[in-house]
């Protein structure tokens, strides 16, 4: 019978391609580095976000509800929120509002944007807050414009949802 090395390494760590243990890399994930040569462990990402188109790019946005819905396809936990625009209003705050299973996800913070900004994260007042961060599997998600702004110029808006999948 011919000798086989393999055969006396019984644990992922025994072998000469992969880290000598598992030390710090809890929840982390296994991936073949780039050089092809070896595995490796690799933290998942943070904030894994869930983007959505609600409108197109060139029309401008208008007040409604239910502009955009869509269901979760995993339960998912939520640690952030945020939208951008590919085209700022001119004048006027813009408002949008999600909800999970018809209850909004947010205080009276919602996501806003100020006049000539494309992104929530700029906004000059209070960001927007999570009331809820569980969403389980198939839940409703749907996204409400509340305010297009003054100028009804603002186009091409996307929503955020950031966090991890469980």
């Amino acid at each position: 019978m011919a000798y086989n090395p393999a055969a006396s390494i019984t644990t992922v760590v025994g072998l000469t391609d992969t880290p000598a243990n598992f030390t710090g890399d809890g929840l982390k994930t296994v991936r073949v580095n780039t050089g092809e040569t070896a595995l490796e462990f690799v933290t998942r990402y943070k904030d894994t976000p869930i983007a959505v188109a609600v409108s197109d790019e060139i029309t401008p946005i208008t007040v409604d509800t239910d502009v955009t819905t869509f269901r979760v396809p995993a339960a998912f936990t939520l640690s952030g929120i945020r939208a951008s625009l590919s085209t700022a209003s001119t004048t006027g705050t813009v408002t949008v509002d999600v909800h999970l299973n018809g209850t909004t996800i947010m205080t009276t913070n919602k996501l806003r944007f100020d006049a000539t900004e494309k992104t929530t994260l700029t906004y000059s007042g209070t960001a927007a807050t999570l009331t809820t961060t569980a969403i389980a599997d198939d839940d409703e998600i749907t996204i409400d414009i509340d305010d297009a702004g003054s100028s009804s110029d603002a186009a091409g808006l996307k929503v955020y949802l950031l966090g991890t999948w469980d």
